[in-house]
């Protein structure tokens, strides 16, 4: 782990912190982060099967 001095939106951070319902602000940038990871991961692996599987929805639209 390293000390980064950033220069940060401070409302946005609040808000951040306050969805994620983050103790810290340094909890909230770490949740955001690993949001972003995993929605990477998910990207990535859509991208892989695309086109090669068949999606049929689970639930009829009202």
């Amino acid at each position: 782990m390293r000390d980064k001095h950033l220069r940060l939106d401070q409302q946005r951070l609040s808000k951040v912190k306050k969805v994620l319902r983050a103790r810290t602000e340094t909890e909230a940038l770490h949740a955001a982060m690993d949001r972003v990871l995993a929605d990477a991961d998910i990207d990535r692996a859509l991208r892989q099967v695309k086109g090669k599987v068949n999606v049929e929805p689970v639930f009829e639209p009202k």
